[in-house]
């Protein structure tokens, strides 16, 4: 038995980390199911004398995985409903679980490959499904609106299309020169319609900033700035052509019309009426009324309007400091801190995951979603693997 694990250890370790992963677009109870086995599979191996997985050098950065659970766990004192402060912590444990199973067997960026591999084909394949349902719902009132392309995709399409991204810097980072150019070129353009139909202006945003990572990495520099410059303005011209995608990003940026800028500035009203806003409003805000309606959609515009609980902020940062005030700011260092190392990798893979993360968050909830904490544990533990065996670049 112990031999057969030695031997099988590491691809069963990535197989989980990466199915995990994957299944995330079919349906939310198979990655849990996932996360168990993989746990079992850890804990059986770790107590069968493998002591040398739990070194420094593999979990010196570990602590830091800890900052959304510590965080959650800082808000024990300041819930009246110790079974919801529990429900908020188990949703939030796969961000320490995933990286304590799978930091040690991330030998190299090389090893990633053919695991990546079956993301990128189960992202085609949901992809597939999500055009089919495109289809069918355009046959059924032939018009390309915007409610239409979020209807259409297999998971909320916020994530879709940041899932599809994730597949495409997969595709650039292991499959450019090891499958035919047609055949690259194939799936670049399928993935990159994935993140269109999505319509999410965030992962249109990290599409842009994601592709013109791996131009400078791929072409010289001249020839990297114009592509990137020909891209933006391709980028711009098409939401400039889509009359809801030009609204949609243009309403972005005026207070009164921006659903995101109108619950971002509820929030804080929220914390600064707090009784003590240093320490956060705790899980009770929640519990005063969770609302369905996620711009607070005429409810601003009140005489007596200061500030609404039960609100999704849909910004992590500001999530995490309403609820627990100053000791949420330590996610904030924390992604901070991951941007910095990952830079300084000087990789564009890890460059791509930190930006996705850290840009993500500052519109979601990303820890509030099951979809979201998959994504953040997987991309972390890839990350910090990176970080905790300075690995040389390639």
């Amino acid at each position: 038995m112990r031999k057969f694990l030695d031997k099988h250890i590491t691809n069963t370790i990535l197989s989980l980390l990466f199915l995990y992963l994957s299944t995330a677009y079919f349906s939310l109870a198979l990655p849990n199911i996932v996360i168990i086995v993989l746990m079992l599979v850890f804990t059986v191996y770790a107590f069968m004398g493998k002591k040398q997985i739990f070194s420094r050098k593999n979990y010196r950065y570990w602590w830091l995985l800890a900052i959304p659970v510590l965080i959650v766990f800082s808000m024990v004192f300041h819930s009246s409903d110790f079974s919801f402060f529990l429900s908020k912590l188990l949703q939030k444990s796969p961000t320490l679980l995933i990286p304590l199973a799978t930091l040690a067997f991330i030998n190299s960026k090389a090893s990633l490959k053919k695991y990546a591999g079956v993301f990128i084909y189960l992202s085609l394949l949901a992809l597939a499904i999500s055009s089919y349902h495109l289809l069918v719902l355009y046959r059924e009132k032939p018009v390309l609106e915007r409610w239409i392309f979020e209807k259409s995709t297999i998971i909320q399409h916020l994530y879709f299309g940041i899932y599809q991204l994730v597949a495409l810097v997969f595709l650039f980072e292991f499959y450019r020169k090891s499958i035919p150019k047609y055949a690259f070129y194939l799936l670049f353009t399928a993935l990159s319609l994935g993140v269109i139909i999505s319509t999410s202006r965030i992962a249109y945003i990290l599409y842009i900033l994601v592709l013109g990572l791996y131009m400078f990495r791929y072409f010289s520099s001249r020839k990297a700035l114009i592509f990137s410059v020909l891209l933006l303005i391709a980028g711009v011209g098409v939401v400039s052509g889509i009359p809801q995608l030009r609204q949609k990003f243009t309403k972005s940026f005026d207070p009164k019309t921006s659903p995101r800028l109108i619950i971002w500035k509820n929030t804080l009203l929220v914390l600064q009426k707090a009784e003590h806003p240093l320490w956060g409003t705790g899980l009770d805000y929640y519990q005063k009324g969770g609302k369905d309606v996620y711009w607070l959609k005429g409810l601003a515009e009140a005489e007596n309007y200061n500030g609404i609980e039960g609100f999704n902020s849909h910004n992590q940062y500001l999530e995490f400091v309403l609820l627990s005030g100053i000791i949420g700011l330590f996610f904030l260092f924390f992604m901070l801190f991951t941007l910095y190392k990952a830079l300084q990798t000087r990789d564009v893979m890890y460059i791509s995951f930190a930006l996705i993360l850290s840009l993500f968050s500052m519109v979601e909830n990303v820890l509030d979603r099951q979809w979201g904490i998959i994504l953040f544990s997987v991309l972390i533990s890839l990350l910090y693997s990176r970080f905790s065996q300075n690995e040389t670049v390639t």
